[in-house]
């Protein structure tokens, strides 16, 4: 029965927000309520975030409430990967990611997010990524890939 109700109360949240220019928690909690289903604030937040609902600007200083895909985050990290990369090399099994101060432990987690199996692992400094791939010949396949995203 809980379940019922989640996916009820998650299927108006997206109905809200697509329809409507939403940019406070408590306005949708009004919205919801006004349709029959009671929420907590708390149960509200949780439920954003795992949809993975978030607050973007919308003009005249307000906010409105939209649900982003995995394509979206795909393409913010592959802008973070272009913004933070100054150069890459290759030499033998590991790879050097030079990155503006402060970008590599982000651009490091980017990399592990690939979850890649021909990288064995990754280590971070301030501004450089050192890639640990499984051969040479991973290490130069992985190292054009990394360098691609740049362009």
């Amino acid at each position: 029965m809980e379940n019922i109700l989640k996916n009820r109360r998650r299927e108006e949240i997206l109905n809200i927000i697509n329809n409507e220019n939403i940019g406070k928690q408590d306005q949708l909690v009004f919205k919801l309520r006004r349709r029959g289903i009671n929420v907590t604030q708390a149960t509200l937040s949780r439920d954003l975030r795992e949809m993975h609902i978030i607050r973007k600007p919308s003009g005249n200083k307000q906010y409105r409430y939209i649900r982003i895909t995995q394509e979206d985050v795909g393409k913010r990290c592959q802008n973070v990967f272009k913004d933070a990369v100054i150069r890459i090399f290759v030499q033998d099994y590991f790879i050097s990611v030079k990155t503006m101060n402060g970008m590599a432990a982000a651009v490091g987690e980017l990399i592990d997010r690939l979850d890649d199996k021909r990288i064995a692992g990754t280590v971070a400094s301030n501004n450089n990524v050192l890639v640990l791939c499984r051969s040479n010949e991973y290490a130069k396949h992985v190292f054009k890939e990394l360098n691609d995203l740049r362009l």
